[in-house]
């Protein structure tokens, strides 16, 4: 239509507003601003008009201006794209104007008291309404009751007060005790989205409130536009005070597809773009929702929109079962649901079925127990660099990675309510959220508080505290919410937190996927955000990599496995590290430290290789002794230098213990009482070490002294297990087989360890009745598993 058919003027009370419709809350017909200009302009060109004063004032192409205190509705302006609207001369003035009015005025009542209202919009246009304590009088503009606001063109020098009766034909209400009354200018800037995003995609916009220079809960916009791109005009600033600083966000997220947003500063009015990039997320391809149906007329496309005839639903097909059921993802602009009994239809397919039940949560939506909680935490991967600082953990609860990701997708999807932050007053919508801003080096003077709002003493800039990584004195604090520029200043908080700012740098969120991307199997953390590594599924030892809260990327240890496959039981299993290439053992991978005996721990004389396996078997050398026996110890950990020991096992002999037997009546050898065929054995009464051969029953084993000890038991000798049993000198050496075993079960015997190069390895497994197997190999990047060759000896009796 003509925009002359769509807008109205009216000359006595300097009114021009769109009258045109509105369906599902979007008009019928838009117009540029140029276009309302231009044809105003067409308007107050003709003689006629010479008497009045014009309504508006092109700045510029895209920055308009409504003056001469005429007067247009916030509804009218969801009408207009491609340009600012300011007005100029509403701000109230006792003094009048040419034309006797003093300015336009806001007045705020309250539902309370049952107020008698009139007639929404301009239908009481003209009405005089009179304030019962300030004897303010003006001229009723425009009503919105829904929520209890309306807009008078003052007609006196006396303002209206708070909290006083203003009446009228068919009028009668109470203002609002605070901000009863408000006057000012009002800015409604253009932002319009570029960019590519997948179809039928829906934009949102947050924006803080009226008169926060900050606001870090911001509102959401209620849409009145269609999906796809947008060029809209948004209210920025209301009676002088902008909302949020001039900011908004404008979001770009449709579950199925990579997220976008962009912050744009909106406080200069004029035409602002917001660049988008939004596409397909092939890893994120699991339907939220589910409903069952019946009989499928035809097989849905993946990827279509589908709509329930009924309750007008639209959805992206995302798999189902035929004839059975239909996964999917909400689109549309309310996020409308199916409902039961209604016939779904593919847009691409034209297939048809009919729901049978009403719709469910289902893939993504289900893992509620994937948990994300914010605040200055550490996480060690074990990739060599100790724990690190995070401020963001994501517990996958063994969940697989890749749905990990989908649920991290889903609770930041368009219509998301989750609460995201520390639990304090500043947390936000899951749809608005998008990640960690700001990271500050500081000095402390009073601890700052998590979730509280930190503010710069010169700059202005606030932020919300998402973690306090204490170093002692000094330390970092992670933003998110950022408003403005931090410098090297004073910062305080809402409580009494306050120190100094020695270094600030930036941080980039991550617009696709707030907490972190997926690709090639693999999740990427966004920065600052770690996953509690212990929890992850088996096989996502190495699926991800992370950004700690100072900025350095982390990579998962390389965590193979070495494997002897075909083994027996008895068989006695071995791999041991070799010097090179066709070279001998490495018997001294390290040098012992000065140790007594009955130690639990085994100290060298330097720090532990990374490839070392986190559990297994270390080799003391003694070499005072002539054979260079060995003791052979279990460990469960270490830590730089120091190997800890598995728990000893301890006790006394009791009646029957003789020679090479050891009888405890009291033990559960093999059960609760963890000792192991090859395991080292003292006598703590009579002296004396060995080794234990086989475990004869819960309360019997058999023992074999060791090179150059005696070891003979009697009743009531004292024993212990697999602690040192010689003293050790720095002349004494230590090693560590990646395996060394001897096999209670058939099966596979394996180890795993962290891989950084080629190791050379020799692989051996031994039991009388068979011939000694022997192969060096290497552990590659991939691992190695080595089939052991069990040759009968013919000859062994």
């Amino acid at each position: 239509m003509a925009i002359q058919d769509d807008f109205v003027i009216n000359y006595p009370n300097k009114v021009f507003y769109y009258n045109g419709g509105f369906t599902n809350g979007i008009p019928d017909s838009t117009y540029t601003a140029n276009q309302l200009y231009s044809w105003l302009m067409n308007v107050y060109d003709e003689p006629v008009q010479m008497d009045n004063l014009e309504p508006m004032e092109g700045k510029t192409d895209v920055n308009y201006e409504i003056i001469n205190r005429w007067f247009t509705d916030p509804t009218s302006m969801k009408s207009l794209t491609g340009g600012a609207m300011k007005t100029n001369g509403w701000t109230f003035n006792a003094t009048a104007d040419r034309d006797g009015h003093y300015g336009i005025t806001e007045l705020d009542y309250s539902d309370d008291g049952s107020p008698t209202e009139g007639n929404d919009g301009y239908t009481d246009l003209g009405t005089v309404l009179t304030g019962g304590g300030s004897g303010a009088t003006g001229i009723l503009l425009w009503a919105d009751t829904t929520n209890s606001k309306l807009y008078v063109r003052n007609t006196n020098g006396t303002q209206f007060q708070n909290a006083e009766a203003v009446t009228g034909t068919g009028w009668n209400i109470d203002t609002n005790a605070t901000s009863g009354f408000e006057s000012g200018e009002h800015l409604w800037a253009n932002v319009y989205t570029i960019g590519s995003i997948e179809p039928d995609t829906d934009i949102y916009i947050y924006q803080g409130k009226p008169g926060d220079t900050y606001d870090p809960t911001p509102n959401k916009l209620t849409s009145w536009w269609a999906d796809g791109h947008i060029d809209v005009l948004v209210k920025v600033m209301e009676h002088n005070n902008y909302f949020d600083s001039g900011y908004a966000t404008v979001y770009a997220r449709q579950f199925s597809a990579t997220y976008s947003h962009f912050e744009a500063n909106l406080s200069g009015g004029g035409r602002n773009p917001a660049p988008l990039s939004a596409g397909e997320d092939l890893n994120s391809q699991t339907g939220y929702r589910t409903i069952s149906t019946g009989a499928w007329s035809g097989p849905f496309t993946d990827g279509e929109i589908i709509t329930g005839g009924t309750s007008g639903a639209k959805g992206i097909y995302m798999g189902g079962t035929v004839d059975t059921s239909i996964q999917y993802g909400l689109v549309g602009k309310d996020l409308t649901d199916f409902q039961s009994g209604e016939v779904i239809t593919g847009e691409d397919s034209t297939e048809t079925a009919t729901s049978s039940s009403g719709p469910s949560n289902y893939g993504p939506a289900l893992l509620s127990d994937v948990t994300i909680s914010f605040g200055a935490t550490t996480e060690d991967i074990n990739n060599g660099n100790g724990s690190r600082k995070y401020s963001v953990r994501i517990d996958p609860s063994d969940n697989p990675i890749e749905e990990v990701y989908e649920r991290l997708q889903y609770v930041t999807r368009r219509g998301s309510t989750d609460q995201f932050g520390t639990g304090a007053s500043y947390d936000e919508n899951g749809e608005a959220y998008y990640g960690n801003q700001v990271r500050l080096y500081v000095t402390e003077t009073v601890a700052w508080t998590e979730g509280d709002l930190l503010t710069g003493g010169s700059s202005g800039a606030t932020g919300v505290i998402v973690a306090y990584h204490d170093d002692g004195g000094t330390g970092q604090l992670i933003l998110c919410q950022v408003r403005g520029t931090f410098s090297t200043e004073t910062v305080t908080d809402e409580g009494s937190g306050t120190g100094t700012v020695t270094t600030v740098e930036s941080i980039a969120p991550v617009p696709a996927a707030p907490f972190g991307t997926f690709a090639g199997g693999k999740f990427f953390g966004a920065p600052g955000v770690c996953l509690t590594t212990a929890n992850l599924a088996a096989g996502d030892e190495q699926a991800y990599q992370l950004v700690d809260d100072l900025g350095v990327t982390q990579q998962p240890p390389n965590t193979v496995s070495v494997s002897v496959t075909g083994t027996k039981t008895g068989d006695r299993v071995a791999v041991f590290r070799l010097q090179g290439d066709g070279l001998p053992i490495d018997k001294a991978e390290y040098g012992a430290t000065v140790q007594s005996p009955g130690a639990t721990t085994i100290v060298a004389d330097s720090s532990i290789t990374g490839d070392t396996p986190t559990a297994g078997y270390v080799r003391v050398i003694d070499d005072d002794n002539s054979n260079k026996r060995e003791a052979r110890l279990r460990y469960t950990s270490y830590t730089s230098a120091t190997f800890t020991l598995a728990t000893s096992v301890t006790g006394s002999a009791t009646s029957g213990s003789s020679g090479d037997t050891l009888i405890d009546t009291g033990a559960d050898f093999g059960g609760a009482d963890d000792v192991r065929v090859g395991d080292v054995i003292r006598d703590t009464t009579g002296g004396g070490w060995g080794y234990v051969v086989s475990i004869d029953s819960t309360q019997q084993l058999t023992t074999q002294a060791a090179d150059g000890e005696t070891l003979s038991w009697a009743p009531s000798d004292g024993y212990d297990t697999n602690v040192l049993p010689f003293t050790t000198t720095t002349s004494d050496d230590i090693y560590v087989p990646f395996i060394d075993a001897v096999r209670i079960a058939d099966g596979d015997e394996t180890n795993q360890l962290v891989w950084s190069a080629t190791i050379y390895i020799s692989v051996r497994l031994r039991q009388k009745g068979i011939k000694p197997f022997i192969q060096d190999t290497t552990i590659p990047s991939g691992g190695r598993s080595v089939a052991a060759i069990r040759t009968t000896d013919e000859v062994v009796t």
